[in-house]
């Protein structure tokens, strides 16, 4: 709490003891020695408690005013403070953990789909498909594997028609080679 003090040790602003004189207490007396107007420091007993005190002397009201706690309630305070700190990094920590889990799975997943693709793909299933649809780097990747699977459906379906065509000539020429054959044999 804070409070001022007049140089003949008057209490004029205090929680609860305004009024009292204390220029017979052991700390008065360190404040005394320092009426430098530089904040200084001071540890003392008062009533059985460790207290820290921050003093600095004003000219202008010939005062002291001082900022004093105890010890033990500032160690308090300091653990509470500590403790809000770590839950705070650990639940911080835990949700970084969680969204990283969730991205990493989506694209791990979203590869996995892809693999089996190629795979049905590469042993010749042109009518796999891939259930990808994503605006990302693996949902491109899904996008040109659809593509290439697309132009390898005209691709065959192209040469099966060649290979068709083929066939039909090949068995028109067979056709006109017998007829040829059973004209000369007449």
């Amino acid at each position: 709490y804070p409070y001022i003090v007049t140089a003949d040790g008057e209490l004029i602003v205090h929680p609860n003891s305004v009024g009292t004189n204390i220029s017979n207490q052991r700390f008065f007396q360190f404040m005394l020695n320092h009426k430098t107007g530089q904040v200084v420091r001071d540890e003392y007993v008062w009533q059985g408690d460790d207290k820290i005190q921050y003093i600095r002397y004003f000219e202008p009201i010939d005062a002291f005013v001082t900022v004093g706690f105890e010890t033990r309630e500032m160690n308090r305070i300091l653990n509470q403070t500590r403790l809000a700190i770590l839950i705070v990094t650990l639940v911080a920590v835990g949700l970084v953990i969680l969204v990283l889990r969730t991205i990493v799975q989506s694209v791990v997943k979203a590869l996995q789909k892809g693999v089996e693709f190629a795979k049905k793909v590469a042993t010749g299933d042109l009518t796999a498909t891939v259930d990808v649809h994503q605006k990302d780097e693996v949902g491109e990747l899904a996008d040109s594997l659809r593509d290439m699977v697309d132009r390898l459906k005209d691709i065959v379906e192209n040469i099966q028609s060649g290979a068709d065509s083929i066939s039909g000539a090949g068995f028109e020429v067979s056709s006109a080679s017998q007829q040829l054959s059973q004209g000369s044999s007449e």
